[in-house]
């Protein structure tokens, strides 16, 4: 009969599915919890990062005709961090963005957009964080040293995550309109 315990050790083995779910939960009860919109996207790109295993996971979010660097975890996260681009630039993020697409690029090197030129990176993936009608940013994952790494399971896996944090960006939005409004009314 075979175990439920991985090799060599004393606890049960997790299978990716089970990982997957261990980091929805964690992100819902987060939320649930009230954490903080900034405190959340950390979260969120530390516990994405740790699950697909990636160099680097970076969110982008839309302000006017650019994306804003706003949060993320890896290797190289400093480099983006407060840097604006413009929306119409030859971007893997700008293209997710105008486009309303989920961009896959397994092997970066052969077409490399105006970032990739100048980091070494072979696989990339930017998935649109669309709200109700809008996109409203767009959440990079990319691996260093492996082309061809994000597989059609993992594409889904992100998709789902980038849907959930945009709902957690607007789950945050509200919870903050409904605190000033109530700070309001007990100032009246």
């Amino acid at each position: 009969m075979a175990s439920a315990l991985g090799p060599g050790t004393s606890r049960p083995a997790v299978s990716p599915d089970d990982s997957f779910q261990a980091v929805l939960l964690e992100l819902s009860g987060a939320a649930a919890q009230g954490l903080e919109f900034e405190a959340m996207l950390h979260l969120f790109c530390r516990l994405a990062q740790e699950h697909f295993q990636v160099s680097t996971v970076f969110c982008w979010l839309v302000k006017g005709r650019e994306l804003f660097g706003l949060d993320g975890a890896g290797i190289d996260v400093g480099n983006y961090l407060g840097k604006r681009v413009p929306l119409d630039a030859n971007t893997y993020s700008g293209r997710a963005v105008r486009d309303r697409v989920t961009v896959l690029v397994n092997d970066v090197p052969a077409q490399p957009d105006e970032i990739a030129k100048r980091r070494p990176v072979e696989s990339i993936l930017a998935v649109p964080l669309v709200l109700g009608g809008p996109v409203i940013g767009v959440i990079i994952m990319s691996h260093l040293t492996e082309k061809h790494f994000f597989t059609d399971e993992l594409v889904g896996k992100a998709q789902i995550l980038a849907t959930l944090l945009g709902n957690l960006i607007e789950t945050a939005r509200l919870n903050r309109a409904s605190r000033e409004e109530r700070r309001r009314a007990d100032a009246l």
